[in-house]
């Protein structure tokens, strides 16, 4: 493997990453915020899919939601966010990366919500 992929898939994984220091105060807080919207998208998408009789895919965020509700997913969502950023800060991609896979999980919410609403109208559920 590339000695360069290998440093990009070590760093993007590391708790403990390389910083880039010469990234734009405007750069990584429109990361970070980027990050933070990513999470509050998939909180308000999942709370939509469960108005509508989804279910969370997520084992763990489940069993969050079954026991604290979802004043407690929220929290979960946010301390996880704060996690995401820390791990992001000062990053070239990985923010960036973050954000567009809880996209495609905002998007899957959105698009299964959409499906459960036509089959509540249609009388099929």
């Amino acid at each position: 493997m590339n000695t360069k992929v290998k440093f990009a898939v070590k760093q993007f994984f590391s708790f403990r990453p390389q910083r880039e220091l010469s990234l734009s105060n405007r750069y990584i807080s429109l990361a970070a915020i980027a990050v933070v919207l990513s999470q509050l998208a998939d909180f308000g998408s999942t709370w939509l899919g469960f108005q509508y009789g989804a279910s969370e895919g997520n084992g763990l965020m489940a069993q969050v939601i079954h026991s604290y509700g979802f004043g407690g997913f929220f929290a979960v969502k946010m301390l996880g966010a704060a996690f995401l950023v820390y791990i992001t800060w000062r990053r070239k991609v990985a923010p960036w990366l973050v954000a567009g896979l809880y996209a495609a999980v905002v998007i899957w919410n959105l698009s299964l919500s959409y499906a459960l609403n036509k089959a509540m109208e249609s009388g099929l559920c």
